[in-house]
This record gives C-alpha cells, sequence and structure tokens, in this order.
C-alpha cells in the first residue's frame, strides 16, 4: 500500500504510543501493561483446551485469560483472571474459572508458583484485581 492509503486507514486505537518513550527515555507510557488470551471450553463440560484460535471467541463462548503486569509495592506481579467470553465481547468477571498471581521479581528468576492463593499475598490481589477489571486506562477494556 502506498503512504496515502495507509494514512486514510482506520487503526486499532487501543493503547498508547510507544514513540514518545523511544524518542526521550524519560518519558512515561503506562504504568501497567495488559493483555488477554483465550481457551476455548466445550459445551458438556467448562474444561479449557488449549490452542484454540482466538477467533473462535467470536461466534462461542470461550474462557479468555484477561492480564495485568505492573509495579506495586516495589515488586513487579503478574495477575490474571481466566474468566467467561461470551460472543459479541462479553467479558464475564463474576464467571471465574481460575486466577494466577506471580511474584516476578522473587528470586530473580522466572517465577513458577502461583501464589493467588496465598493469605500474604490478599492485599495484592484485591489491588491488582481492581486494576485488571477496570482495565487499561483512559478506555478500559474497550466496547462490550
Amino acid at each position: 500500500p502506498t503512504s496515502q492509503s495507509v494514512s486514510n486507514t482506520t487503526l486499532c486505537t487501543m493503547g498508547k504510543s510507544l514513540v514518545p518513550l523511544l524518542s526521550n527515555n524519560t518519558s512515561t507510557v503506562s504504568p501497567a501493561s495488559f493483555s488477554q488470551y483465550p481457551r476455548w471450553k466445550t459445551d458438556d463440560d467448562e474444561t479449557p483446551i488449549e490452542g484454540i484460535h482466538a477467533s473462535v471467541c467470536l461466534n462461542n463462548s470461550c474462557i479468555m485469560g484477561y492480564t495485568v503486569i505492573t509495579l506495586l509495592g516495589g515488586s513487579e506481579y503478574r495477575y490474571t483472571e481466566w474468566i467467561e467470553h461470551t460472543p459479541n465481547n462479553h467479558r464475564n468477571f463474576t464467571r471465574n474459572f481460575g486466577t494466577e498471581l506471580y511474584d516476578m521479581t522473587q528470586d530473580g528468576t522466572w517465577p513458577d508458583v502461583n501464589v493467588a492463593g496465598f493469605a500474604s499475598y490478599a492485599s495484592v490481589v484485591s489491588t491488582l484485581r481492581e486494576i485488571l477489571h477496570a482495565g487499561p486506562q483512559p478506555q478500559g477494556w474497550g466496547p462490550l
């Protein structure tokens, strides 16, 4: 495509440009990183099946993992909720199939222990749940 045809194309507007950060390393972009990842579920049971392409969630129910990675109290955490996601982009945070929390700064190694159920991390889970449910700011998770 030519530069003119590209400039007339509507682009995805979710997220924020990293250009200011690349041209000025004192700039800030966002205090958190957000992502989502689908897992298919069958109608007769709610066991997720890995490796299914994301497009199945457009017309079928699936389990979607919503994740936030951020610094909190000097530690970096990755927090994920696996929730019901129905056609037409309906997120149902009340239908939670699993929660994961990893302390990314623990021992300087890649974390492999889900600490979401540990009492010592209850306040971290509570705070990150609020951040996750609000979604990327300023627009949240986008249209329902």
